[in-house]
């Protein structure tokens, strides 16, 4: 093969195509700490896209060129960026909790050693291409395309009890009830908005707010109308352990008229660290409320069967 294609498809195969799995398995990690701190901890998540194209194209240079010391200077430039956060952790404002600075050390090492990897694979590859070695070229590309989609899957299993899907969806005024709905609706594969829902149940939601919460057969044709469910039940607040127990095959919403009447939507309940994850629309953001928060506002709940998305 030309030398010129042989080392564009190095360069293809090391700087942009191992972004797609590298980005995956980053990605799922950086959720599953933001998960544990209850908010996003990771912003400007494209600067790392940046970092990472001109970081594979240096490794792939310098392996290529015999100057592996380059990636050595870049790698102690990167670790001096981030000391002072592997030193200390992340203190989390909002629960109180705590990142270790080892698991965000362990994701850029995680991320580093992938684009290293690829960058090698890249730059051993193109000396066979050029030799017309293609059982040689074929397994140094294809190795590493087929451990980044195991690694990816491990990662998938090991935070899946973590992840939730729960859609954010910020509140017109005075809108928590339909915002909450709609973002239920989002996550089941329905389309519809929050002003749909308040122009379509108008004597429910008369200027977007529910009549009363204590209707509660209001509120269920609305659910069974959009599709929801087929009843939805209300009580009081129990405990974290009962909570939990329901949000497994529930769609829970927490309501409160003490201090101010509002809705969120239960995202996750965490009984080990005792935490509950809610979307709250009027923050338009995820927040962690605690034991003490939870039995400070008084709250009801309604919920109903969760329903599979539509495809």
């Amino acid at each position: 093969m030309n030398a010129i294609w042989a080392n564009l498809i190095g360069y293809l195969f090391a700087v942009i195509i191992a972004h797609f799995p590298i980005a995956l398995i980053q990605n799922a990690l950086w959720r599953d700490l933001s998960y544990t701190a209850g908010q996003d901890i990771r912003p400007r998540a494209w600067h790392a896209t940046i970092i990472g194209v001109i970081e594979r194209t240096l490794y792939i240079a310098a392996l290529q060129a015999s100057a592996a010391y380059l990636i050595g200077v870049w790698l102690a430039l990167k670790a001096a960026s981030q000391w002072k956060g592997w030193s200390e952790g992340l203190q989390v404002s909002l629960t109180g909790g705590r990142i270790t600075g080892r698991e965000l050390a362990n994701v850029f090492i995680t991320g580093t050693g992938l684009s290293i990897l690829f960058a090698l694979a890249g730059s051993r590859c193109i000396p066979h291409l050029v030799g017309a070695e293609w059982s040689k070229a074929s397994l140094l590309l294809i190795g590493p395309l087929i451990g980044a989609p195991v690694l990816y899957l491990f990662v998938c299993k090991n935070t899946r009890r973590r992840t939730m899907k729960c859609t954010v969806v910020k509140q017109r005024p005075n809108h928590c009830v339909p915002a909450c709905l709609e973002s239920i609706a989002k996550d089941a594969g329905i389309s519809i908005t929050q002003s749909d829902i308040v122009r379509r149940f108008a004597s429910v939601f008369p200027g977007g707010v529910l009549n009363d919460e204590n209707k509660s057969p209001n509120l269920e044709d609305v659910v069974r109308d959009l599709g929801l469910a087929d009843s939805i039940c209300q009580i009081q607040f129990q405990g974290l352990e009962h909570l939990a127990e329901l949000q497994k095959e529930n769609e829970i919403l927490l309501m409160w008229s003490d201090p101010a009447k509002h809705c969120v939507r239960v995202c996750s309940c965490d009984v080990a660290s005792q935490l509950v994850t809610v979307m709250d629309p009027a923050r338009d953001e995820l927040q962690m409320y605690d034991i003490p928060r939870l039995k400070s506002l008084n709250l009801s709940l309604v919920f109903f069967k969760r329903r599979r998305a539509r495809r």
